[in-house]
């Protein structure tokens, strides 16, 4: 579809958000006056540009860096995995992913240790640290992420609120962890957690050397 962008009488900004699940490296914003025609067809054919998806992205550079990722997934269920495998070629760089729901599956198919959960819950940092460390001796992937979270729309035992989410990325420069805050249903909360996480894999990718 062909964008058509007026131009203004005065400066002023044009900003895009892309559909979630889409990145745009290039665009950002831009000031428009009158007299510069240029600018706004630099935009429009920005627009038209492919977006480049964050599985997309992570499949370039870990074919680039000859890379293997494994996932320990728990509030997502798979939904990770699901959308890494839809791309053709994706066992050259995707290892496994691990749905360990319960605190049993993260003890026997992560080897977490049960006093993990007692000092700090499921739902927290040391806990995605201790998935993604057992995932790593079990895989040996070059990146291991791990998500543990609350997708509600009960709560449970935690005391943290709905969307809590304690993320581990595993790499070779060592753990990276994030806590993040998602709202919506439950199904929208674990699209967020998905997306935040690739975003994570897909941040260190492109940023790190």
């Amino acid at each position: 579809m062909d964008h058509q962008l007026p131009l203004a009488d005065s400066l002023h900004e044009i900003r895009y958000n892309p559909p979630v699940g889409l990145v745009w490296p290039r665009l950002a914003a831009c000031a428009v006056p009158r007299e510069n025609a240029a600018c706004a067809s630099e935009i429009a054919s920005l627009l038209k540009e492919p977006a480049v998806s964050l599985e997309e992205t992570i499949a370039t550079h870990l074919r680039q860096r000859g890379w293997h990722l494994a996932l320990a997934e728990t509030t997502t269920g798979g939904i990770m995995a699901v959308r890494l495998v839809r791309l053709a070629g994706s066992s050259a760089y995707f290892d496994r992913s691990i749905v360990a729901y319960s605190k049993e599956a993260k003890v026997q198919s992560l080897g977490v240790d049960p006093g993990v959960f007692e000092r700090s819950g499921a739902v927290s940092v040391e806990t995605a640290c201790a998935m993604a460390e057992g995932l790593h001796r079990l895989s040996q992937a070059d990146m291991v992420l791990a998500e543990t979270g609350i997708a509600g729309p009960i709560r449970g035992r935690s005391p943290k609120p709905l969307g809590s989410t304690c993320f581990a990325m595993r790499t070779p420069t060592g753990m990276h962890t994030e806590e993040a805050q998602f709202s919506g249903d439950r199904q929208a909360i674990q699209e967020q957690i998905a997306e935040h996480a690739l975003g994570m894999i897909a941040q260190y990718l492109t940023t790190t050397t």
